[in-house]
């Protein structure tokens, strides 16, 4: 075995282990699993983005200047 860290993202090994972690993790959830995603918008565009799977919010991404007013409501679009 050798573990690899690499800053060049594969579209196909992220995939494979998303799939992985799901199977894994479907073992011990509701059947009904799918994906969610959650955005924050002003005039300009998008300022917040929350990509999850039905129980984890797997990336969150918030402008800097908007992240204490929208952090709550973006895990609260999940519910």
């Amino acid at each position: 075995m050798r573990i690899e860290l690499t800053d060049d993202r594969d579209v196909q090994q992220d995939r494979f282990v998303l799939a992985q972690l799901r199977a894994y993790n479907a073992e011990f959830t509701a059947k009904d699993f799918g994906t969610l995603r959650v955005f924050a918008r002003d005039a300009d565009g998008i300022i917040g983005g929350l990509l999850a799977d039905t129980f984890w919010i797997n990336l969150i991404f918030i402008r800097r200047a908007f992240n204490r007013r929208i952090r709550s409501r973006l895990c609260g679009g999940l519910n």
